[in-house]
């Protein structure tokens, strides 16, 4: 995946069916990060990617992608990152 990143892929990080694979968004990142070797920024910008390519309209969008930064950025400081 990261070949793909760095290539200029867009990938997104999603949880299909959490009752199904036992699995939730949390574990998925986890096993992103151990299996593929991402890291946080390479987590948030798959974030932001999924942003961009939802079904929002642009106004809508553009306001979940400022949100999502701001949260992202709360986060770095929090964890100091």
């Amino acid at each position: 995946m990261k070949r793909l990143t760095e290539a200029g892929v867009p990938i997104n990080i999603s949880s299909d069916d959490p009752t199904i694979q036992d699995s939730i968004l949390t574990d998925d990142y986890e096993k992103t990060v151990r299996n593929f070797g991402w890291t946080v920024e390479d987590l948030i910008e798959s974030n932001i990617n999924s942003v961009e390519s939802c079904f929002l309209n642009d106004r809508e969008k553009a306001g979940l992608k400022a949100s999502y930064i701001m949260a992202a950025e709360a986060f770095r400081v929090k964890m100091g990152l």
